[in-house]
Formats: structure tokens, sequence, C-alpha cells
């Protein structure tokens, strides 16, 4: 998804819903776990030490899982930060 459509399906604060200072506690508590996520990576399973009987193929494919973990990470934490930033826009026009 591109930043307009994560825009577009991003939750609207309204009388009959959460308050916008609720969503953005939300989303902001989704960031600080992905961030923990980031801290807490299993670094230690990705070095080479611990796969030293590994064929070249299969090295190639831990570097692979690695990156691709890493990558998922990141868009999770791209797309939390775009809905957190647009519900604090949202709140602080309500003011």
């Amino acid at each position: 998804m591109n930043k307009e459509e994560i825009i577009s399906a991003s939750p609207v604060p309204n009388l009959n819903g959460n308050c916008a200072k609720s969503l953005v506690e939300e989303w902001h508590n989704f960031n600080e776990a992905i961030e923990k996520a980031f801290e807490q990576f299993p670094c230690a399973s990705f070095h080479g030490r611990n796969h030293h009987f590994r064929t070249p193929e299969e090295q190639k494919l831990k570097d692979q899982l690695r990156v691709e973990i890493s990558e998922k990470l990141v868009g999770l934490r791209d797309i939390g930060n775009i809905i957190q930033d647009h519900l604090l826009t949202e709140h602080k026009k309500s003011l």
C-alpha cells in the first residue's frame, strides 16, 4: 500500500468511535512494540558461527531470511508511523 492508501484506510476519530487521543496512543504503543522487535532481533541466530556446516546455498537462504524479516519490520514501522502521524494531524485540527 502506498501512503495515500494507508491514510485512506486509517481510523477516523468521531463521536461514535474512539477519540483521536486514544487512537494516537494505540498506534504509538504499536510503534514502540516494533522498535522493541528491532532491539530483540535474533542477530546471533544469523551469525556465521552458528551456520558453519551449512552449504553455500543454505548460507544464501539464511541471509535472505534475515533481510526478509528486517524488511517486514521496517514495513510495519513505516505503516505505523504514517497512521500515527495522520492521527496526530487530525487530532491537532480538532483542538
